[in-house]
């Protein structure tokens, strides 16, 4: 789901998943995400846009399933 700025105060999640070009790059995370994440998004990881976004066919969906396997198994440290 997309979280729109004004409204990411009110948002409370298990597992936020920010896009990025650079997933290592923690600029990407918008500043009114970054702000409230302690309290609102204890479990933010950055993924890479290429293939959440943009990476269409099999090769971008196993990305994605692992990215997501990796999150959930603990194995990805929020950022």
């Amino acid at each position: 789901m997309d979280l729109s700025p004004e409204l990411v105060l009110e948002a409370r999640a298990d597992y936020v998943l920010v896009t990025a070009a650079d997933p290592a790059d923690e600029t990407a995370i918008p500043p009114t995400v970054a702000a409230v994440r302690a309290e609102s998004f204890p479990e933010l990881h950055l993924v890479d846009q290429a293939f959440w976004i943009t990476g269409l066919g099999p090769r971008g969906g196993m990305v994605v399933l692992d990215d997501i396997e990796r999150i959930l198994s603990g194995q990805d440290r929020p950022r």
